[in-house]
């Protein structure tokens, strides 16, 4: 199971860049555009699957994978450490020896270790990782602007967003990100 451990610190876009984007003088919507923003990116990156800015994810498995492990969201950066819980014993950090880290996108590892030790079966594998592009200046434009559409989009439509009902989106935004879409077979 995925986990995000530590959200990202900062969004993309600042609150002012939207505001002259979205020609806004006033400061009354700024609690809901702040909210629009980082709504607009944790729906990219789950549409995508795609860490956008620097963030910490663990996945936690109950057993020792025989193949390739896939990690999400993609753009992983490092691997901060992999452990193993046998038994009732305390988990024990596994070698950089023990795993491999292919940063292909989407990240995949291999992991070597025992399935039980000293008697005990294997409770619990924790991998926990960092994913996302270092700044927002790396970010592709494309995606940016896809945020900027559909931020504009909850603004227009912020009766709705702040009322929490469905806001469809539109289709330039899934033009947009349709290029960065993994297919999946």
């Amino acid at each position: 199971m995925f986990t995000l451990i530590t959200p990202p610190t900062t969004e993309p876009i600042s609150l002012s860049e939207l505001k002259s984007a979205l020609r806004i003088g006033h400061s009354n919507d700024d609690t809901i555009i702040t909210q629009m923003v980082l709504t607009a990116r944790t729906f990219v990156e789950r549409r995508l699957d795609l860490a956008l800015l620097p963030q910490t994810w663990s996945l936690t498995l109950d057993h020792v994978p025989s193949g390739l492990v896939y990690l999400r969201p993609s753009r992983v950066t490092t691997i901060v450490s992999v452990t193993a819980q046998y038994g009732e014993d305390p988990a024990m950090t596994l070698s950089n020896d023990d795993w491999c880290l292919f940063k292909r996108q989407p990240a995949q590892m291999t992991i070597d270790a025992p399935s039980s030790q000293g008697g005990q079966a294997l409770n619990e594998l924790t991998i926990i990782f960092d994913a996302g592009f270092a700044s927002s200046t790396d970010i592709p434009a494309d995606l940016l602007r896809a945020l900027y559409m559909l931020t504009a989009h909850y603004y227009e439509e912020r009766e709705a967003f702040a009322a929490q009902r469905y806001v469809p989106v539109p289709y330039g935004v899934e033009a947009l990100l349709a290029a960065y879409k993994e297919v999946r077979l």
